[in-house]
């Protein structure tokens, strides 16, 4: 049996961060309208996992429809159809599991930017400040490595950096500062 479900556009009037939270994610303020479109999403059961979109390209990577289903995975081996946060935490670690590979072929590449790379990668996943200890024409080609690398991007406020990939910045953090 396959369901369609619509998937209903909205219109972003406004969009405000208000901060950044200790998982590395922002508290948001929005106000949205409602539009007369939508995309068509397909479910059907499956012996495997797979992910295919049409139309705009989308990464299979990080995304958060696969982070739900590991979790939707693991409620229904668990028999409940309830996420907690115990559900949704085993969820980012297989997650996180299934990145793992990727994960350390980006930091080799981090550290092939700088010496400094790995420590200002870790810096901007964590929150730190980024300067510190590192002479600041440094620091400014070394994170202008990581911005070309598709890593790091400028959030707009002054010396304020973000990890794109939030399963590589919470990876990241994991490996904690540089002595």
């Amino acid at each position: 049996m396959i369901f369609a479900l619509p998937a209903r556009a909205k219109l972003n009037l406004d969009l405000e961060v208000l901060g950044r939270n200790a998982d590395g994610f922002h508290d948001l303020r929005t106000t949205l309208q409602a539009v007369a479109l939508h995309d068509l999403i397909e479910i059907e059961p499956a012996s495997e996992t797979t992910f295919m979109t049409s139309g705009l390209r989308v990464s299979a990577e990080n995304n958060s429809v696969l982070l739900a289903q590991q979790a939707h995975l693991i409620a229904g081996r668990e028999l409940t159809r309830r996420l907690d946060g115990a559900i949704v935490a085993a969820a980012l670690g297989a997650a996180m599991r299934a990145e793992r590979l990727k994960h350390e072929q980006s930091l080799e590449r981090i550290r092939s930017i700088s010496r400094y790379g790995q420590r200002l990668a870790v810096r901007v996943a964590t929150g730190e400040r980024l300067y510190q200890g590192i002479a600041p024409q440094n620091a400014r080609r070394a994170l202008k490595g990581l911005r070309d690398a598709g890593i790091v991007e400028a959030t707009g406020r002054r010396g304020g950096w973000v990890v794109l990939d939030p399963l590589l910045r919470r990876y990241l953090a994991e490996l904690g500062p540089l002595t």
